[in-house]
């Protein structure tokens, strides 16, 4: 074999395994984000008395709430601030660790999450990433060790998992990398049309 084409046929393999990650990566066009609404500027502590939960809706005074519910530490830092609209979950919704660090900030709209859901370790480092549409996982989610290491790069479709997804010890060597393909797992071999040389064929 020549080295030209001992090139070309290197050449070609790349290629194809570029174009089998890009394929298998690809998720559903992204949902657009819905827009949480506006809730009243209105003040409570959590641990006042009246506040009680029916189910998943919060009441104050036999009324769905529609206000902020806060709770302070015992050295008066902030521990929490949620944001309800007829009892119900609705807007940014973040809570605090004792040492004034930001523990998480999530998206809610009507009790269901949405957009971009973040956490962070105590050190200040990030915890996870989620990604929501109506309730579900939709695009990215990532996680992390404590040290900062990533830990888990998934991708989800309408809540479903679709297209590469890897995991990694917290030393940073590869735990699992594997792709979901119209829900079926495949390993990224560099094969056009994402097909798993393991599966047996089936001769009609």
């Amino acid at each position: 074999m020549t080295l030209k084409k001992t090139i070309f046929i290197k050449t070609s393999f790349f290629l194809i395994a570029t174009l089998f990650i890009m394929g298998c990566n690809q998720n559903q066009e992204e949902e657009p984000q819905r827009q949480a609404q506006n809730t009243p500027s209105v003040y409570r502590k959590a641990s006042e008395v009246g506040f009680n939960f029916k189910q998943d809706t919060l009441y104050f005074n036999k009324e769905k709430y529609s206000g902020k519910q806060y709770e302070v530490y015992p050295s008066k830092d902030t521990a929490f601030v949620k944001s309800y609209l007829n009892g119900m979950l609705e807007g940014t919704q973040k809570q605090w660790y004792d040492n004034k660090v930001l523990a998480e900030e999530r998206l809610y709209i009507a009790n269901k999450k949405e957009g971009l859901h973040q956490n962070w370790w105590p050190n200040g480092k990030p915890r996870y990433k989620y990604h929501f549409y109506n309730d579900e996982f939709h695009g990215e989610v990532l996680e992390w060790y404590e040290t900062g290491h990533l830990f888990k790069k998934f991708h989800y479709t309408d809540g479903h998992e679709e297209g590469s997804e890897r995991l990694w010890y917290e030393d940073g060597t590869v735990r699992a990398n594997y792709v979901i393909k119209k829900g079926k797992k495949y390993g990224l071999i560099g094969i056009k049309l994402c097909k798993n040389p393991n599966e047996k064929v089936v001769k009609k």
